[in-house]
């Protein structure tokens, strides 16, 4: 990750930005250090899905409670290096991770160029007619 690259390090993000939307984090972008150009591209994108057993989240997680024990819980994981597209250099490696159980949904992102966001959405309360299953 390069600091020089960028205008402000980690800055706090609004929203989650994936590989299909980080052109919106170009404002954050001075210039490439190796060559000075300003061509960002992905690279690396690597995208992980897998089943977690409830129990092993209900330690680390302290929005679920032993109710939710029964909820196929799923964490995707998606890392990628936003990298310099002319030289090569890598300017910052974004890694972004979602935890849903059955009614809600923990997000966490982290790139010094794209910025940090972290929440946790409760899925019943977007989606009422799923309390009603």
């Amino acid at each position: 990750m390069c600091l020089t690259c960028v205008k402000a390090d980690f800055p706090i993000s609004e929203r989650i930005l994936s590989a299909a939307n980080v052109e919106e984090a170009k404002g954050n972008f001075r210039a490439c250090v190796g060559c000075g150009r300003r061509e960002l591209v992905v690279k690396n994108y690597e995208e992980n899905v897998e089943k977690l057993s409830p129990s092993s989240v209900l330690s680390g997680c302290h929005n679920h409670n032993q109710q939710q024990s029964s909820r196929c819980v799923r964490r995707r994981t998606v890392s990628f290096n936003h990298e310099c597209g002319a030289c090569g250099h890598v300017v910052a490696e974004h890694s972004c991770s979602v935890l849903v159980d059955g009614h809600s949904r923990e997000v966490d992102m982290t790139c010094m160029l794209c910025g940090t966001f972290e929440d946790i959405f409760n899925i019943d309360e977007v989606r009422p007619e799923a309390m009603t299953r």
